[in-house]
């Protein structure tokens, strides 16, 4: 059991490793973007089941001051209750492209990713925070089952 325990510590801390390499790079990207306003030219909406529609955007916005389009793919739950918008509505809608622009590609590790985002320019920071939870599992599990011996008769 000591074995076991020490690996799940090991594993942990590499973990913890893998968390904080991509905390710094998200860290790197979000310096290095920038957020624009993009326009709403067209809007698709495909049915995936009864519940459930593909909404398909295709956006224009100006990246280093040329236009430049994006098609953008989410999906949206509806039912009678919260039906889906209409085609004008979602036409209307407000969206964000975040890039990276060419004189700031060197200083970030994701030079060509596109975020689009509803409504904000913010950015939000959902990287590394899985690799952390796992680190701290590991870690918990491995200094739990240190005490434990095997019974050997």
């Amino acid at each position: 059991m000591q074995t076991i325990s020490k690996l799940c510590v090991i594993l942990g801390i590499v973990l913890g490793l893998f968390g904080l390499r991509s905390f710094w790079r998200d860290y790197g990207y979000r310096k290095a973007s920038t957020a624009v306003k993009a326009e709403v030219i067209s809007v698709e909406v495909n049915e995936v089941k009864s519940t459930v529609s593909q909404i398909v955007y295709t956006l224009v916005f100006i990246r280093d001051n040329y236009p430049d389009t994006i098609i953008h793919t989410t999906s949206r739950n509806h039912n009678f209750m919260d039906p889906l918008p209409s085609l004008e509505t979602l036409k209307m809608a407000t969206k964000y492209v975040r890039y990276v622009p060419d004189n700031k590609k060197a200083d970030t590790a994701f030079p060509e990713r596109f975020y689009v985002i509803d409504n904000s320019s913010d950015y939000y920071e959902s990287m590394g925070r899985s690799w952390f939870l796992n680190m701290t599992i590991f870690i918990f599990f491995g200094y739990m089952i240190k005490p434990w011996r095997l019974q050997t008769g």
